[in-house]
């Protein structure tokens, strides 16, 4: 399958416009290239037992569809706290972005500030009541779900930041590199002063097995890899956004 950006559009469109329609409770948006589903599912203020509390949950899913036919969910949980009692004041914010599987049910005296009820009111909230439509609504259109993109990942890393590790990992490899060649290759007559089981040893470099050549080699050969892979996804995602 390979969808292009005008029928990957035309799939958020259709997906925000049935989402509406049957969970009208849910806020569907279209924001840079993804469909965000967002819950605000607590907003009140309760008796804590030595002041007064104030709650705001928001939950949102993000699905983010590709061209080759798979999309991809993640998972954002937002909670602010503030509290006032006993001559003290609490401030608090929590923030999680994943995979992730939450049910949640409490009952509480107090006002809710979105619908403005008052007295006893209960909260309930379970991602699966979220995560489990908007999948099956997805793949009944012959999407594949894929639980995991490493490749999403690296292209969240902010470009700055990219380019710098992009460019030190380079750097380390290199240096590794030309140290382990002038160690290893340039004088095959060196003696290296190693300690095998613990015992000083005198070793020739000429001496040094295949398996350990290729254990030295692996090491830069890592930080050459990760710094090349960062500079191209730098360049293909950060350079030219077209491509995108």
């Amino acid at each position: 399958m390979n969808l292009s950006k005008e029928k990957i559009e035309h799939i958020y469109i259709g997906a925000k416009d049935y989402f509406n329609s049957v969970h009208p409770e849910w806020a569907c948006t279209i924001e840079q290239g993804v469909l965000v589903i967002q819950l605000n599912w607590q907003n009140s203020t309760y008796f804590n037992g030595r002041g007064v509390s104030h709650v705001a949950r928001v939950y949102r899913h993000v699905v983010k569809v590709f061209p080759n036919g798979k999309f991809m969910t993640i998972d954002v949980n937002t909670t602010d706290e503030s509290s006032i009692g006993l001559g003290s004041i609490g401030i608090s914010q929590e923030s999680f972005a994943g995979k992730s599987w939450n049910y949640h049910y409490e009952k509480e005296l107090g006002y809710d500030n979105a619908t403005g009820e008052t007295g006893i009111l209960t909260y309930r909230f379970s991602t699966s009541d979220i995560q489990v439509p908007v999948r099956k609504y997805f793949e009944n259109l012959g999407l594949k779900y894929n639980f995991y993109s490493f490749g999403e990942d690296i292209k969240a890393i902010s470009a700055t930041t990219k380019i710098s590790l992009g460019v030190l990992f380079l750097f380390i490899g290199t240096v590794f590199s030309v140290i382990e060649y002038c160690v290893l290759y340039i004088d095959p007559d060196r003696v290296l002063d190693v300690t095998i089981n613990g015992v000083p040893q005198l070793v020739p470099v000429s001496e040094i097995s295949l398996g350990v050549r290729i254990a030295f080699a692996l090491f830069p050969a890592i930080f050459l890899f990760v710094g090349i892979f960062l500079i191209i996804n730098f360049v293909k995602y950060n350079v030219n956004r077209d491509m995108y």
